[in-house]
C-alpha cells in the first residue's frame, strides 16, 4: 500500500481516526480512559469528554500515537512501510 492508497482510502484524518475508533473499541464509539463509561461525546477528530465523569481523553491514550501532532494517516503510511520492509 502506498501513500495514495492510504489518502484515498482515508480522505480525511477523521476518516482515519474513525478507522482506529472501530478497530480499537470494536464499535463506532470509544469508552472513557477513566470510568469506563460509553456515555462520552466528541469534542473533535482526537478528543471526547466522558459525560459520567467529566474527564476529556484522547482515542490516542495509551497508543504509540499519544500526543502526537501528524497527521494519523502519515503513521498509517510510516508503519506499513516499516512492516513490509522490515
Amino acid at each position: 500500500m502506498d501513500a495514495i492508497s492510504i489518502y484515498d482510502r482515508f480522505p480525511s484524518e477523521g476518516a482515519a481516526i474513525d478507522a482506529l475508533i472501530e478497530s480499537r473499541y470494536g464499535g463506532p464509539h470509544p469508552h472513557c480512559h477513566h470510568c469506563g463509561e460509553n456515555n462520552v461525546e466528541r469534542i473533535n477528530d482526537r478528543k471526547f469528554r466522558c459525560r459520567s465523569c467529566q474527564k476529556k481523553f484522547s482515542v490516542f491514550t495509551n497508543t504509540i500515537f499519544y500526543r502526537t501532532k501528524v497527521d494519523i494517516r502519515k503513521w498509517f503510511y510510516a508503519l506499513i512501510k516499516i512492516s513490509y520492509n522490515g
